[in-house]
């Protein structure tokens, strides 16, 4: 298993996730952290893009299902994200952080979030 680890800190995006009718009307502001588990030997050793995992694509992947979906629960907007990179990428792993920014939380709250790890059931070159 690869120990590098490409990241991505800090995707914010609108979206309507959550339980309560406000959440799912006017939507709220949510920040996401991204490592993509991968060797970045070849890349490093190569110096081309095409050796190593686009941040672009990362990028695009994770605002596409923050905006454009609606998940009643972060632990479900997680597991499809790494879902999804898992599905486009040929990585080994991902680790995903969502955070809700400004949860609708009697109190003072200033973010609620969950972490995930996935992993491939078989990581690209496993025998």
């Amino acid at each position: 298993m690869p120990e590098d680890r490409l990241q991505l800190r800090g995707i914010r995006f609108h979206g309507y996730h959550g339980t309560t009718e406000e959440e799912k009307t006017l939507g709220r502001m949510f920040c996401v952290d991204v490592d993509i588990l991968c060797d970045t030997r070849k890349a490093a050793r190569e110096d081309r893009l095409e050796d190593t995992i686009d941040y672009a694509g990362v990028f695009s992947i994770v605002s596409e299902i923050g905006r454009g979906s609606h998940f009643l629960l972060l632990e479900t907007l997680a597991d499809r994200l790494a879902s999804r990179l898992l599905d486009h990428f040929a990585i080994p792993g991902v680790w995903i952080r969502v955070t809700k920014l400004s949860p609708p939380i009697q109190g003072s709250v200033d973010s609620v979030g969950i972490e995930i790890t996935r992993f491939r059931e078989n990581p690209p070159g496993a025998r």
